[in-house]
């Protein structure tokens, strides 16, 4: 999903709230483009063309969305705009990256369901930056920008609340998320690395030496641990 600049996020806030949702109304609903919403919308803050595109984009939309929520009356979608966490959304789109793809169901119960997920993504791996001190807690890399909040539970067969627990995630690099993600490493109650073909990996070069760093709060949940290990026959 497409995130904007400051400036277009301005704009977004500045638009009355009404006309942000019968923007959305009339490309979500009515499956009108942009360009044929901006010449019907005059009351939008800025007239460049790019306006209605903005509102969409903000609230977590994209083209691929256009006229999916035909049976959403307007009333149920500007309750739902209304009630929606502007300044979650804002932090969102002001950060640099997020790892989740969520598709969700469109029957219109909740329409920003998609971007709250990212949002929700993205706190939660602030909180493990905070936990795990920047670092994987495999190895010593620390560029955010490779490191991934890695939930244990997979975020498939997570709940809600799951999906954004600390207790249920792990602050890994891009190399040992993919092999925790597929099995080929886990972790035990006592915290200490599994394998699951350890010659395997060392024959690829990859190191096997691998100490659990515990954060400094908020650690793995042994439940959670119990599951993978399970789930990928380590147990």
């Amino acid at each position: 999903m497409d995130k904007l600049n400051q400036r277009a996020i301005k704009d977004v806030l500045e638009t009355e709230p009404k006309i942000r949702a019968e923007v959305l109304f009339k490309f979500l609903v009515e499956g009108k483009s942009h360009r044929k919403i901006e010449k019907e919308k005059s009351e939008l803050v800025t007239n460049d063309g790019w306006s209605s595109w903005k509102i969409i984009y903000f609230f977590g939309f994209s083209n691929n969305d256009k006229g999916q929520f035909s049976s959403l009356d307007f009333k149920s979608l500007y309750t739902q705009i209304e009630g929606a966490q502007l300044a979650d959304l804002v932090e969102y789109h002001t950060e640099n990256k997020t790892e989740i793809k969520y598709n969700y169901n469109n029957s219109g119960k909740d329409i920003l369901r998609n971007i709250k997920v990212r949002v929700g993504q993205s706190k939660l791996k602030k909180r493990l930056l905070n936990n795990y001190q920047s670092q994987c807690a495999l190895c010593s890399i620390t560029s955010p920008d490779l490191l991934i909040a890695s939930h244990i539970k997979p975020w498939s067969e997570s709940n809600d609340a799951e999906k954004v627990n600390p207790e249920n995630s792990i602050l890994l690099c891009s190399l040992h998320d993919g092999l925790f993600d597929k099995g080929y490493i886990s972790i035990s109650d006592d915290y200490k690395v599994i394998f699951r073909d350890k010659a395997n990996l060392e024959k690829q070069n990859i190191k096997t030496d691998l100490i659990f760093r515990q954060p400094n709060k908020e650690a793995p949940k042994t439940d959670y641990l119990n599951y993978h290990q399970t789930k990928h026959k380590l147990k």
